[in-house]
């Protein structure tokens, strides 16, 4: 009954349609199915080479499920020949099995490396009809280019995609006056991060830098008006405050790991010989090494020569020995007496060296610096999987990932430090930890804590880029001072029946936890959050100590934007 003599009928309520019969596929949802799939479609010639005899080539083509890809290398008649072939045995597969391919959705696309498309008059046929050509194409969720550039891919296909999800949120957070926000970064990791990231390790190596600060903007512009902070917000201390890696590090994260993945053979064979083929490809490339003078930057090039001599290209009619002597020595018939040296600018105050190298594609594209430092992490998981006696892949898993994670938080904290030395995040905080309770409460006032963790508050020494030439005196009493947070929270006087009862309420709550009474502690800075036990341990009493400031800053009447 499982492959023949089945029936079905359509039921709605208690009416049901008359029983018809199944001649062909099997139910879904079984255990058998996808073996019986793969029993099935084991015989489709993808990579039949047909009558050219060649050798047989098991990459000329690629089956994920039933989405069938064929390409071909060489000459432009040979490839159109070869296709043809192919196609033509794939048609009579189809015509045996019963098999229906839609002509309309199969297209043909030439690949080139050039920044002109070469235009062809040959043409592709299945099954009698001719097959259009297109410039790019979607194929399993990533949108391919005839350049292999995947700009298009991340401003035509996952831009548009993630801003209306980006929409969404601003619409219901528009409804919801609270300051409340917990599913705005629950979002972006479950939903928006996974849209962005498909496929990253792969198209993020052949993107321009522009299109990644691309994304990075978005996801700042994401958190930063679905928060309602002001425009001039640091965006990395908003994704440090909320403990949110940024895309582009993200997405170098995920290279990082691949290489390592690549490294250790945690891939399909397949993938490492397809990249062995990639790596053989030998293109020239011209690098330059830039000196404040023409001796120090003909010494840069000397450096990089000694460590890489294979990868120099030799002139025709010049030996290699000859030609490296000539570019570390005086040279007579160059202008600047150095050959292949160059004034930077008119001045001539800064200089460069340029010298041409046969680069090896990288992929992915990492710098040789970061993975030269987590290249040793390689001998540390073959050591652990051995003593444990456990997969490398798990191993992998626990000890590259989290290593690779940690530095990376790092890595972006740093950045921030030290690009933002006057904002109140940098003064109180000293490590890259996540704080749940900064977007779990719901409370409007909230939103003054975060503007206030940000330096973007109303107080006037934060608002102080909405008008430079405005003073940042406080206007709320007569001492004369800078309105800053030290001010407004422990001096100011006339906010003092207030902050008598808010310093009555907090000081024992404080004292549980150990911290000074200080503007940090009041809004939430505390380095212990480092540990996640201490969080969840003491997440009651750090509750109810963001409320106590909540409702200081509610009952003090100076905050007017909530």
């Amino acid at each position: 009954m499982f492959l023949v003599d089945r029936k079905m009928r359509v039921k709605v309520g208690k009416d049901a349609s008359d029983w018809y019969s199944v001649d062909s596929g099997i139910p879904q949802g079984t255990v058998l199915g996808p073996l019986l799939w793969l029993i099935w479609i084991d015989d489709c010639p993808i990579d039949c080479q047909g009558s050219m005899e060649l050798q047989r080539d098991p990459e000329s083509g690629c089956l994920f499920v039933d989405d069938i890809f064929l390409f071909s290398t060489g000459s432009e008649k040979r490839q159109v020949q070869d296709l043809n072939n192919r196609l033509s045995k794939l048609y009579a597969w189809s015509n045996d099995w019963g098999v229906d391919f839609s002509t309309s959705k199969t297209k043909h696309m030439i690949f080139t490396s050039g920044k002109k498309r070469k235009q062809t008059t040959h043409h592709l046929s299945f099954g009698g009809d001719t097959l259009g050509k297109v410039t790019q194409y979607k194929y399993l969720g990533v949108l391919f280019t005839c350049n292999l550039k995947f700009d298009t891919h991340v401003n035509e296909l996952v831009l548009p995609k993630v801003r209306r999800v980006a929409g969404y949120v601003r619409h219901l957070l528009a409804k919801f006056q609270t300051g409340r926000c917990t599913f705005l970064r629950i979002l972006w990791l479950s939903k928006i991060q996974s849209i962005i990231e498909y496929g990253s390790a792969v198209w993020s190596s052949f993107v321009k830098k522009r299109t990644l600060q691309t994304l990075d903007t978005f996801q700042v512009e994401y958190f930063r008006k679905a928060m309602g902070l002001p425009k001039k917000t640091s965006g990395l201390g908003l994704l440090c405050d909320i403990s949110v890696m940024r895309t582009s590090l993200r997405l170098e994260r995920e290279r990082v790991k691949l290489r390592a993945k690549l490294d250790l053979k945690l891939v399909p064979a397949v993938v490492l010989r397809q990249l062995a083929v990639y790596e053989s490809v030998r293109v020239k490339k011209v690098i330059r090494f830039r000196g404040n003078n023409r001796p120090e930057s003909v010494r840069l090039r000397d450096i990089y020569i000694q460590d890489n001599t294979h990868n120099v290209f030799i002139p025709r009619k010049e030996t290699r020995v000859g030609y490296i002597r000539s570019l570390s020595e005086p040279y007579h018939r160059s202008t600047y007496g150095y050959r292949s040296v160059y004034p930077a600018n008119n001045q001539r105050t800064a200089w460069y060296a340029e010298l041409t190298i046969f680069a090896l594609p990288r992929f992915p594209a990492i710098s040789p610096s970061i993975r030269e430092r987590f290249q040793r992490c390689i001998p540390v998981i073959k050591s652990i999987s051995r003593e444990d006696n456990s997969p490398i892949l798990s191993v992998f898993r626990t000890h590259f990932s989290k290593a690779t994670r940690i530095d990376y938080e790092n890595r972006q904290w740093d950045e921030f430090k030290s690009t933002s030395i006057r904002n109140p995040l940098v003064r109180f905080r000293d490590s890259w930890y996540h704080d749940p309770l900064l977007h779990q409460i719901q409370n409007n006032f909230m939103r003054i804590i975060r503007k206030c963790r940000l330096g973007v508050s109303e107080l006037r020494s934060d608002s102080w880029f909405f008008d430079p030439l405005k003073s940042q005196k406080c206007t709320q009493c007569h001492m004369q001072r800078d309105e800053t947070l030290e001010h407004f929270f422990l001096e100011c006087p006339s906010f003092t029946t207030q902050r008598n009862h808010f310093l009555k309420r907090i000081r024992p709550l404080l004292k549980s936890l150990g911290l000074p009474i200080n503007v940090a502690s009041f809004l939430g800075f505390d380095r212990n959050l480092v540990c996640k036990r201490y969080s969840r341990r003491h997440g009651p009493v750090r509750r109810r100590i963001y409320r106590a400031t909540c409702d200081f800053l509610k009952h003090t009447n100076r905050f007017n934007y909530v």
